[in-house]
């Protein structure tokens, strides 16, 4: 008689363990608490990032989690599923929508060179 496996729903971290209340602006004030209660709800997975040494440039990539997205054909029971996971052993479980942001302000390496000159200051 074979053995069946039991399915172990995977772990994928808050999106709040990446942005921290403190990276908010101070000007969304007054709607940080949301944001803040909004990143504790939001999951994520595959996290890739890179930043240069001054600052001035970043790359961020990763895929927003949710539970499976469907919706079913009248009459069929077939489902279209919206995003699935289609990664090399992904989760049939989860609908995954991928983000990617760069940039690239070359003024944010002068701004943190021109603090530091402050701050040396008498």
């Amino acid at each position: 008689m074979p053995t069946q496996k039991s399915i172990v729903p995977r772990y994928y971290p808050r999106l709040s363990s990446v942005v921290s209340e403190q990276d908010i602006p101070d000007i969304l004030g007054f709607i940080k608490t949301g944001v803040v209660n909004l990143l504790n709800k939001i999951h994520y997975k595959d996290l890739q990032y890179s930043k240069s040494a001054k600052g001035d440039a970043a790359f961020y990539s990763l895929s927003i989690v949710s539970n499976r997205l469907d919706i079913e054909v009248p009459g069929t029971e077939i489902f279209l599923i919206l995003n699935p996971d289609l990664t090399l052993g992904g989760d049939s479980h989860i609908s995954a929508f991928p983000i990617t942001v760069e940039y690239e302000w070359k003024i944010l390496g002068y701004l943190r060179q021109f603090s530091e000159l402050i701050l040396l200051m008498p």
